[in-house]
């Protein structure tokens, strides 16, 4: 009896297990294949807010305190940077915080935002380490995210704007060829804030945000990525993932519940920042989970989320979930290493993150570079 009951426990657990299995197949979905030293040469000053990587793996990263874009090799050798405008028709100005970039593999233009100067670098990319600046526009309202869309013609912008109407919208886009940001006609508006937030419609947003203050928002941050006309859009306030035809403006919604999220709370937030205590505030962002960025291919959405603190050297995990193309949950997993929160996926499902380990005075600086097995 003893014998036969061990039996069926080991027969439920391993069916349990086969059960438990991702679909992609029995080897880890996620392999750190190799850290990549940041050349000290370079001198980067700070953590960059985001990195891009090219088609031949030249990395691209904005150094808001020195005022450059560094550019280096596949092995973290430090190659140039990119500075001056270089250009009679366009002037001889210079950077001074360029604070975000994106590039289209597809179109070979790098874009750069930079928030001293409040204005947006578009350039072409012309040789392995060469950039040729083809556009300048002053503006005042982009975002948090931005890139190209599929065919290079109009620059997507997660940010805050209003329509004719005095409607509020998270994500909107603009022709690039008739770039002028500050010209409102010219944005086509995409995602109305409300439904960014989950609710019904505006006048349920205007309420709650703007008249009861009881709408639990954290943050302005947001993400996005397309693969062919859908887009795919996350808040850092909620584990959930908008997508959006570009052409028939469909919209749907997925998500998946987990043991490792903990939604924020922006009420209780707000609560201990309007008492001026920082030090509580602090703490209890610490206590919640935060989504960090988005991945979309041809087959599967990645959702990359970074969970409360709660081990012992203060430091949070970062997750990542995994989606087919039309939102089916497949799997969960832990990015091994100790990723940050910038990361950059390629078409060769290749996930590079950027880490800064503690100490050793700015210089410890590394890109990781791991290999996405999905199929």
């Amino acid at each position: 009896m003893r014998k036969s009951l061990v039996s069926l426990v080991v027969l439920t657990f391993s069916l349990g297990m086969f059960l438990l299995t991702p679909i992609t197949g029995f080897g880890q979905i996620i392999q750190l294949q190799k850290t990549i030293k940041v050349d000290p040469d370079a001198e980067l000053q700070v953590t960059p807010w985001n990195f891009c990587v090219t088609e031949d793996k030249i990395f691209l990263l904005p150094d808001y305190q020195a005022g450059k874009v560094k550019v280096f090799s596949e092995n973290g050798s430090f190659l140039k940077f990119i500075r001056e405008l270089g250009s009679e028709n366009i002037g001889e100005e210079k950077m001074l915080n360029p604070m975000y970039c994106f590039y289209s593999r597809h179109e070979g233009k790098l874009g750069v935002f930079d928030y001293g100067a409040r204005r947006l670098f578009i350039y072409k990319r012309s040789g392995q380490v060469e950039f040729d600046l083809i556009k300048v526009v002053d503006c005042q309202r982009l975002g948090y995210d931005m890139d190209f869309s599929g065919d290079g013609k109009q620059l997507i912008v997660s940010g805050y704007v209003t329509d004719k109407d005095n409607i509020p919208f998270d994500l909107y886009s603009i022709n690039i060829e008739t770039l002028k940001i500050n010209e409102i006609r010219q944005i086509n508006h995409l995602l109305p804030s409300y439904q960014k937030y989950g609710l019904a419609d505006n006048e349920e947003f205007q309420s709650k945000y703007f008249t009861e203050q009881t709408l639990p928002a954290v943050g302005i941050k947001a993400f996005f990525d397309t693969s062919g006309d859908e887009l795919f859009y996350v808040w850092e306030g909620a584990l959930r993932v908008i997508k959006l035809n570009l052409r028939s403006k469909e919209l749907t919604t997925f998500k998946h519940e987990t043991l490792n999220y903990t939604k924020p709370n922006g009420n209780k937030l707000a609560e201990s920042h309007k008492n001026g205590d920082l030090k509580t505030t602090w703490k209890k962002q610490k206590k919640y989970a935060y989504v960090r960025n988005i991945f979309a291919t041809p087959r599967h959405v990645l959702l990359v989320y970074e969970t409360a603190t709660s081990n012992i050297n203060n430091t949070s995990a970062i997750r990542m979930q995994i989606y087919n193309i039309e939102g089916k949950y497949i799997d969960e997993v832990l990015i091994p290493g100790r990723p940050g929160k910038q990361m950059w996926l390629d078409e060769d499902n290749e996930l590079y993150a950027f880490s800064m380990q503690p100490g050793n005075n700015n210089k410890g600086f590394s890109i990781l570079k791991y290999k996405i097995n999905i199929k």
